[in-house]
Formats: structure tokens, sequence, C-alpha cells
């Protein structure tokens, strides 16, 4: 990495999802190191955390300046020690992303769609995902308020720079464990988070428009 943001190999408290785990092999910046001098036993949030696999860098270290972030390889944060006495609430059963065109305004039909994917499933076991754009997203948690289900939001962080998209369609992918897709056939968006979804194996189903 040409522009070196991190230092040494840490172990730190990280929450990701429903749990909280002491994690080693984890990579800080000044001001995640900051933080921790204060703090001994800080946990860093998901928004302070960047994922990645383990020595790869995607992204560049550019779009930390100015943040704090801790950077945790995946398999780290699987194999790390769960901290049991900081509670989490428990996921949802059906996690279903609602994703797609930007352009896509047929509430009426996603309506439809949805109620069909979901006939039978406890109300309160569904949690609508949302990556908060216009269009798909946002008609996607019209649905969820109208229905009484939990949404969980996932908005793109912009000031990281043009992989902002790119990374909230991950996290939504690693968060769900469904994919309810409103498509056009040629939106790139639309098309990169179903791929992200084939490669996560998240069930699929698209409303093609």
């Amino acid at each position: 990495m040409d522009d070196m943001l991190f230092t040494g190999n840490h172990t730190v408290m990280v929450t990701k999802f429903n749990e909280t785990k002491r994690v080693n092999n984890v990579r800080l910046t000044a001001e995640a190191v900051s933080l921790i001098a204060k703090d001994p036993e800080y946990v860093f949030s998901e928004k302070e955390v960047f994922w990645i696999e383990r020595n790869e860098d995607y992204y560049g270290t550019k779009h930390y300046k100015g943040k704090v972030a801790v950077e945790v390889p995946r398999d780290s944060f699987l194999s790390g020690t769960i901290i049991a006495d900081i509670p989490n609430p428990p996921l949802k059963k059906y996690r279903i992303i609602i994703a797609g065109g930007r352009t896509f305004n047929n509430y009426h039909a996603l309506c439809l769609f949805m109620d069909r994917l979901l006939l039978g499933k406890p109300k309160n076991e569904i949690e609508i995902v949302s990556g908060t754009a216009k269009g798909a997203d946002v008609l996607g948690e019209r649905y969820a308020e109208e229905r009484g289900y939990s949404i969980k939001r996932f908005p793109a962080d912009w000031s990281i720079g043009k992989h902002a998209g790119y990374l909230r369609n991950v996290e939504m992918s690693v968060y769900a464990n469904r994919l309810a897709l409103c498509w056009n056939l040629k939106s790139l968006g639309s098309k990169h988070m179903l791929d992200i979804a084939k490669k996560a194996k998240l069930p699929t189903r698209v409303l093609i428009y």
C-alpha cells in the first residue's frame, strides 16, 4: 500500500451485526489508536470498520483520510472471540434486501411481488434491508412501514469516493439472507447487486420492469 495510514497488528473489540468480538490482526489508523489509548475497551462499530479479504486492499487508503477506521480481515472476525457480556439484539429470520433501479416507481407491482414472497412468514421475523437510494429502495422502505416490518438501512457513504455504492451493496449482502430485485435489465447498479447476491449465495427473486 503506497500511503500507509494503518499501524501494527492490534487486538480490538469490534461489533458486526449481532456479535461483538475481540479480534486479532487488526490494523488501526492514528485516530483509532488514540481511541484505544484513551479507552482500551473501546468497541469499534461497523461504520468505523473497513472489511477486507486477508492481504488485499481493494480501494486504497486514500478513502480513509480524515476518518477513524480499523482494517479487519473478514476471516479474523469470523475466528474472533465472542464477548458474552455485551448484549446485541437477535437477527430477524428473514432479512430481505429490496433494491433495484432508481427509475422504478410501480409501488403497486412491488407490493404484489413482495406479498407473494412473504406469504405465510411471521411478521416479527421479517426485516426489510434498504440501501436508501431513490426508486426501488425507498419504495421498499414504504412497503415495510405500511406492512409493519422492521427496516435496516445501509446508506452509502459517498464521502469515501465512487466505491461507496459497491461497499454498501457488499455490506447488505453480508447482513441480509435474501434479495428482491426490481430490474429493467439495463441498470448496471442493479446488475451489480444481483452479481453480489449470487456470489453470497442469497436466494434471489427479480421483478422485471
